[in-house]
């Protein structure tokens, strides 16, 4: 039930900043399967059809939400996937079709996608708009005159610096536009980082929240130590930024003092038959290697939580999710501490191990470090575990937002002026 109502052209709050349900607006990458649990019976089978892959994050703050008593709206787009339409008891999802052609999408500036998306959102009632992305879910949701959050996830020209080509840049284009449609809209951004990043490049002066992402990650603990064979893993994908190539070399030298050791490898581009394994197996490099590739959610929790460390070696990061995945299940971690933002999460190095990634020795020393300090390592995932539960877990972050969404409706209330009384 929405604690808005309207009278004679006005919103009037009832008891605004108390512990009230709103209804949002969900506009970004989220699947279907991922709020299965929300979605009528008959509805669900459909949904459960969808990986649970796009918007992990995104999808567990709505899951919190919904659980919260909040009635959700989700309008979303999926490349080259159908529309979709599905209810819940306080969840409508919205999925419209989406052209498998990127060149086509990013020509237009999604402009089928977002018609679309718009259209539903028109015709949908809520208090407040929360767009996902600076892109087109965001130019879908300022093109509404409802109170508005935006959530920055990077920095677009940051991205077009490690992305060439026409795609990029068109997609910068999106981000300036919308920029110059913020207008009243409150910022959030994932971290300080990619905040700080993003109102450089993009000019702006008004200033941002940090709510950083969420993920919900059911699972045993960790018990983290397997010295007889320690397993590390890494969930990435094969582009350069994620520099996965020095991490199979460093791994093959951690096996000289870990013979047993094995690594295992998650995400695009990483499974067997693809251009990094059949690289690593030139080079003598592929040696008690993994190549998972692609994984559904309840397999990457599963490896994630049978490993000895998450080693993280991307050289830049706007927030790191699969970090937050490790230190909700007590995996000890290793990332860049000039990585972006990485140290952040990790608290500066408290609950994690923070390297210099391009160095292949530091990357070694660290790995082994992991079964050499057993205590101190330990020690850092077990602060790992109560600084996701503080900061990271979906009811901490769900409680971030509702406070940003209950002053972004107050700010878009008009105060009623009284008049002067005339003596």
């Amino acid at each position: 039930m929405s604690p808005l109502r309207k009278d004679a052209g006005f919103f009037v709050r009832e008891e605004l900043w108390g512990d009230v349900l709103v209804r949002i607006g969900i506009v970004g990458p989220v699947s279907p399967a991922a709020l299965a649990q929300h979605i009528f019976p008959e509805d669900r089978a459909r949904a459960l059809k969808d990986d649970d892959s796009h918007g992990p994050s995104v999808g567990s703050l709505t899951r919190e939400l919904l659980d919260r008593g909040h009635e959700v709206v989700v309008i979303t787009h999926r490349r080259g996937h159908d529309a979709i339409t599905l209810r819940g008891p306080k969840l409508k999802f919205f999925q419209v079709s989406s052209r498998s052609s990127p060149r086509r999408q990013i020509l237009d500036s999604f402009r089928s996608e977002r018609k679309q998306m718009g259209e539903i959102l028109a015709a949908t009632s809520v208090d407040v708009v929360h767009a996902h992305w600076t892109y087109e879910f965001a130019l879908t949701a300022v093109q509404s005159s409802l109170p508005l959050v935006v959530t920055i996830h990077d920095a677009p020209i940051t991205v077009l610096a490690q992305n060439r080509g026409a795609y990029w840049v068109l997609r910068l284009l999106i981000a300036i536009r919308v920029r110059t449609k913020l207008r009243g809209a409150r910022l959030t951004a994932v971290s300080p980082y990619i905040g700080k990043r993003w109102v450089s490049e993009m000019i702006w002066n008004k200033g941002f929240s940090v709510v950083p992402n969420c993920i919900d990650l059911p699972g045993p603990l960790n018990s983290y130590l397997h010295k007889e064979e320690p397993t590390f893993i890494e969930i990435a994908d094969d582009s350069r930024r994620k520099n996965v190539r020095r991490l199979l070399i460093a791994f093959q030298i951690v096996r000289r003092t870990l013979p047993n050791a094995k690594l295992v490898l998650i995400g695009g581009g990483l499974g067997l038959g693809d251009p990094i394994q059949r690289w690593a197996s030139r080079r003598g490099h592929a040696a008690n290697v993994t190549f998972l590739g692609r994984r559904s959610r309840p397999e990457v929790r599963e490896a994630l939580s049978s490993s000895t460390c998450h080693v993280h070696v991307s050289k830049e990061e706007s927030f790191g999710l699969s970090l937050i995945e490790a230190m909700s299940v007590g995996v000890p971690v290793i990332a860049g501490k000039n990585s972006g933002a990485p140290p952040w999460v990790l608290d500066g190095g408290k609950t994690g191990q923070l390297v210099a990634v391009q160095r292949v020795e530091e990357l070694v020393e660290a790995m082994l470090s992991t079964v050499s300090s057993a205590s101190e390592v330990g020690a850092k995932a077990i602060l790992a575990g109560k600084r996701y539960d503080e900061q990271f877990s979906p009811d901490v972050v769900a409680k971030k937002y509702l406070e940003v969404y209950r002053t972004a409706i107050a700010d878009a209330i008009p105060i009623r002026r009284r008049r002067r009384s005339v003596h």
